[in-house]
């Protein structure tokens, strides 16, 4: 009997005791009296903050793959074909006619005549000569003054022989120019003062000759 209620007394206190573990037990004193509120505990969890990316093991071995191919050789023929271009040929352009001789003669205001002549050879091999002959004049007069006339002359010739190694080439001129200084007022003067034709004219001449030899071919000593 003693045991019976043992044994009673045993269950009644784990059944207590697992009644409070279960349940949570609120106490709060409102004025003078004190309340308890029990209720069911909830347990809750948070949500855990996933990591998006999966872990890979890096793999430090590198395999390199077999090929077995063959390459053949095709040839493709195109659809169009291309004409052939014939070689474009040079033709002589014909020569210019040459003349021996060009003449030009004027003649202006204030008593002003010109003249202007060339001679030459044709087309040689070997020889090459001419001749220049130019004049320009005036006979004009200005009111008051003394005579105001020039004259300029030119005459020159070269002659030039083309050898297998070398050639020469000989020039002539000659030029003649003449002025008269007329800038004073021949009324301003006693006749036995006034100059002459003679005072006032002034003549210039110039003469030139030139030879030379040139070799255009050197020898073989003379191109170390």
């Amino acid at each position: 009997m003693d045991n019976t209620k043992a044994m009673n007394f045993r269950i009644s206190f784990l059944v207590a005791l697992l009644t409070i573990a279960s349940s949570a037990i609120y106490a709060q004193t409102v004025g003078n009296n004190k309340v308890i509120i029990t209720r069911g505990f909830t347990p809750t969890l948070n949500d855990a903050t996933k990591i998006k990316s999966n872990p890979v093991v890096p793999d430090t071995v590198y395999y390199k793959p077999k090929f077995d191919y063959s390459i053949q050789d095709v040839t493709i023929e195109p659809p169009f074909k291309v004409n052939n271009i014939n070689a474009a040929k040079m033709k002589g352009e014909p020569l210019t006619k040459l003349y021996h001789d060009y003449v030009a003669i004027g003649f202006g205001n204030y008593s002003t005549p010109f003249f202007e002549f060339y001679h030459s050879n044709l087309r040689s091999r070997d020889t090459k000569f001419g001749v220049h002959a130019r004049h320009l004049s005036s006979a004009g007069s200005i009111t008051d003054y003394a005579y105001p006339g020039f004259s300029n002359n030119l005459l020159e010739t070269y002659y030039t022989k083309i050898y297998k190694k070398s050639y020469l080439t000989l020039e002539a001129k000659y030029k003649r120019d003449v002025t008269h200084f007329y800038g004073f007022q021949p009324k301003q003067y006693p006749d036995s003062l006034l100059p002459k034709d003679n005072d006032i004219k002034q003549t210039y001449n110039l003469g030139a000759f030139s030879a030379q030899w040139k070799r255009y071919r050197k020898r073989p000593k003379d191109m170390d």
